[in-house]
């Protein structure tokens, strides 16, 4: 009901909203996901900061930490991306992205990468790749040239689903064209990028079973087959390819364009 009811929402469904950041909510595995779904309705309907904010990130971090659970962690995180403004997040992004690269250097899983590329994009297209690299470099000077070398380049083209392909497409055009010298090899990435766009029509269509829930970017089923959630889109009216050429003319990088890749684009 709190998916479909507009917002501000009654004090009827407001005060559900405390008690779903109680830990022992979260003790049984098989109640996580409808809660995940659940959570995400309210983020999506109203703002949260304070304590409220610390009790969903309290949320994500108990969730992050199992194998079998953390891509739901990475929806509720995801979540707080699209709703929380960068101001109010920016006391906590110190820890999320230790959190964050913690697992990532000590148990990674296809899976979990996965989750941290789409997240990555997301903040990037949500915030602007500034913010993102800033708050990157404040745990370790560099580290965000380094993630996007190391981690984000050799593993984006493993993410797929209509709305997550549009998530990664848009965020690596901002990098290529916001921070060009920051990518080793600027023309090999923009033509992989390229190729990641292009093959949107064989492989970006909307999963029908469970690997869309464990890999997508919102919870769209939760486990709940009966009532599908429909998806929103963070970003409504934007095509990648189009804005991929636009800030390229609009940043003056033609020139840079290797030939092959400026005749796909027909720049």
């Amino acid at each position: 009901l709190i998916e479909v009811y507009p917002p501000p929402l009654p004090a009827v469904y407001t005060q559900i909203f405390p008690p779903l950041l109680n830990p022992v909510m979260w003790e049984r595995s098989g109640n996580v996901p409808a809660l995940v779904r659940l959570l995400q309705a309210y983020l999506q309907k109203q703002q949260v900061s304070g304590e409220q904010l610390q009790g969903v990130l309290g949320v994500f971090q108990k969730l992050i930490a199992s194998k079998a659970l953390d891509h739901l962690g990475f929806y509720i995180l995801n979540a707080v991306v699209e709703s929380v403004p960068s101001e109010a997040l920016q006391q906590y992004l110190t820890n999320i992205h230790s959190l964050l690269c913690v697992r990532l250097q000590t148990s990674p899983t296809p899976k979990y990468t996965r989750a941290w590329v789409l997240f990555v994009c997301l903040f990037i297209d949500k915030h602007g790749t500034a913010v993102v690299m800033n708050s990157l470099d404040a745990l370790q000077p560099g580290l965000f040239g380094m993630l996007l070398q190391q981690v984000v380049v050799p593993n984006f083209p493993s993410v797929q689903g209509q709305m997550e392909h549009k998530l990664v497409a848009v965020a690596l055009a901002k990098v290529l064209t916001e921070c060009p010298n920051l990518v080793a090899d600027w023309g090999q990435l923009l033509g992989a990028l390229v190729a990641y766009i292009g093959s949107q029509g064989e492989n970006g269509v909307e999963d029908d079973g469970e690997a869309g829930f464990e890999s997508g970017y919102s919870a769209a089923f939760a486990q709940l087959h009966y009532s599908r959630k429909k998806e929103t889109d963070p970003l409504p009216g934007v095509v990648p390819g189009q804005f991929l050429v636009g800030e390229i003319k609009k940043l003056g990088l033609v020139d840079r364009v290797p030939l092959d890749v400026r005749q796909k684009l027909n720049l």
